[in-house]
């Protein structure tokens, strides 16, 4: 009994000392590689949608020119793009990609226009231009235009209006 308690006592503090020894040694496993193509290219795509989201509020908002808001898309979706291509996607998941980023874009535009208040006029998604509210079709280019209820996100609250198909 007595040798029982003496290995007892004697093991103990060899495990609290031995614990961090071994611990450090599994945690010394490489850390990820944030200089990663996979990384970089995570980074570009954050960085797209991000300016895509930021885009299509200040137009909304009224804050940005027509032509503005058409270079500043253009390019964002072109980054956005390079970016799928780059990630070599299989098509599936670059279409699924590419629906999330028209769908962020739309919920942007209705969030912006339910806080500008005004919510009188849209764009169209095809040629820009100003729509009114509850038209069927623009007015410029003649597509029709489809009534979008939009998702249900938790940090933003948005109202109905007419986007494109």
């Amino acid at each position: 009994m007595l040798v029982l308690i003496v290995l007892l006592l004697a093991l103990v503090p060899a495990v609290a000392i031995a614990y961090p020894l071994l611990r450090r040694s599994r945690a010394s496993e490489l850390p990820a590689d944030e200089s990663s193509p996979q990384v970089e290219l995570s980074r570009r795509w954050d960085a797209a949608l991000a300016g895509l989201r930021n885009t299509e509020l200040e137009s909304a908002l009224g804050n940005l020119a027509q032509e503005d808001y058409r270079w500043l898309r253009e390019q964002y979706m072109t980054e956005a793009a390079l970016v799928i291509k780059a990630m070599e996607l299989e098509e599936e998941q670059g279409q699924e990609l590419l629906s999330t980023v028209e769908r962020d874009i739309q919920q942007v535009r209705l969030h912006a226009l339910g806080q500008d208040g005004s919510g009188h006029s849209m764009v169209c998604p095809h040629c820009s231009s100003d729509v009114v509210r509850g038209a069927e079709q623009c007015s410029s280019c003649g597509r029709p235009l489809a009534r979008v209820e939009p998702t249900a996100r938790p940090d933003s609250e948005s109202s109905g209006g007419v986007v494109g198909e």
